[in-house]
């Protein structure tokens, strides 16, 4: 159904809203002044202003989109400290420009990141055994205190999931593509990643850090200054990533017993290795993943260097890094979670059972379809996500949904949900 709401941005100027859009925002506009809905907990009270939302899913113009949905983003990463810069999202479209993708490559991944966001901040408010799976998984037994606190931590994990679950897509092919491409297209990102890494606090606005004044603190207290070591090695080197962190965030476990390496280290080298439905790849949900918790870390451990230093920062920025340092732990493992989630999305099971015989053999394969994570029918995957629970990784199925519901694989012609 379509939607005109007036005196918005300006009075008496009316907003037009069609299909899904037009749902979402009535959604928007009627629980704007309730307390408890996601919309006030998710997006307003986190400094989003309601004619931005308006302008994500109002404008006819991509441009104008496409900026309103980096102001958004923006906002929501920045209220969020804890969780270090957001990361690659200039290079990200920059790179959507220039058509560095493959062909079936969807455009405007922002957009399409933050509306995977405001979706599953509906989704959780309407469906009721979707938003209990989600939250027992961060707190099995919920009273009423720890139903607020498990809703916190789960709309932190949903920012973090929805919104950046994507990034890799500027890394999925392979280094020999790009350099069929031209090799400045791998350069670019490294030198991009490269930049966000050793000046990771300026990135973040509500630090009050400029970037030359980032630069003295590290000189005169004698800080090593953050670096990814290479790209590739950012991206290949075992000793560097966690895969056991980010199998754990989806309860995968880490089966040693067949294989030495951990389960989506083996499948992130045999995706670059083998040919899938877009030929060999990098996979981008488990390039995000990695990109995001190296980040976070190298952000963390700049904090609580200066901290331990008692380095002269200024006050405000001094209180911000207190908090930062405070959040650590918490937000490690908000975005062990997330992470774990992003990881799984974009998962070829087919590619991968193929590789590594039948998915009794594969411990991968095996949780995947348990999970409701595999090919089948939907109705199928929500019914086993509504008997099975808190032992099927909900957040990576939600993420997986909202993801597919905006707008699914290439293989489909036509995006379900897609506004």
């Amino acid at each position: 159904m379509d939607l005109i709401i007036t005196g918005v941005k300006e009075p008496g100027e009316p907003r037009f809203f069609f299909g899904v859009n037009a749902d979402l925002a009535g959604w928007i506009h009627k629980k704007a002044k309730n307390k408890r809905s996601l919309v006030r907990k998710g997006l307003l009270d986190k400094k989003v202003k309601l004619e931005q939302l308006d302008d994500v899913l109002g404008s006819r113009n991509s441009f104008d989109r496409r900026l309103a949905s980096w102001k958004v983003i923006n906002a929501l990463w920045n209220f969020h400290s804890e969780l270090g810069p957001y990361p690659v999202a200039h290079m990200l479209e920059g790179l959507e420009d220039k058509r560095a993708f493959h062909a079936n490559y969807r455009e405007h991944a922002l957009l399409h990141q933050l509306m995977v966001y405001i979706l599953g901040l509906y989704l959780f408010e309407h469906c009721k055994f979707l938003s209990e799976a989600l939250l027992k998984e961060i707190e099995p037994h919920l009273d009423a205190r720890k139903r607020k606190c498990a809703e916190k931590e789960f709309l932190r994990r949903w920012l973090v999931a929805a919104t950046a679950h994507d990034i890799g897509y500027v890394l999925e092919s392979p280094t020999t593509d790009y350099t069929n491409r031209g090799a400045h297209l791998w350069e670019e990102v490294a030198r991009g990643l490269d930049a966000i890494f050793k000046r990771p606090l300026s990135r973040v606005p509500s630090l009050r850090i400029d970037a030359a004044t980032e630069g003295s603190l590290y000189q005169d207290n004698r800080i090593t200054v953050p670096t990814i070591l290479g790209l590739e090695r950012l991206l290949n080197d075992a000793k560097l990533q966690s895969f056991d962190s980010l199998a754990e965030g989806v309860h995968l476990g880490v089966a040693r017993r067949k294989y030495p390496e951990p389960i989506l280290k083996r499948y992130y080298k045999f995706a670059q290795e083998n040919d899938g439905a877009r030929g060999k790849l990098r996979d981008h949900g488990v390039t995000s993943a990695i990109i995001i918790i190296a980040l976070l870390n190298a952000y963390h451990k700049v904090i609580q260097d200066l901290t331990r230093r008692h380095a002269e920062i200024q006050k405000d920025s001094a209180t911000m890094l207190d908090y930062c340092k405070t959040e650590a732990a918490a937000a490690k493992k908000a975005v062990r979670a997330a992470c774990g989630a992003i990881a799984l999305h974009n998962v070829n099971l087919e590619l991968w059972k193929s590789g590594n015989g039948n998915a009794a053999e594969n411990p991968l394969a095996d949780d995947l379809v348990v999970k409701g994570l595999g090919p089948g029918p939907l109705l199928f995957a929500l019914h086993t996500l509504q008997k099975q629970g808190t032992r099927r990784a909900p957040l990576a199925f939600f993420l997986r949904l909202c993801d597919g519901l905006h707008g699914p694989p290439p293989k489909f012609k036509t995006p379900i949900l897609y506004n």
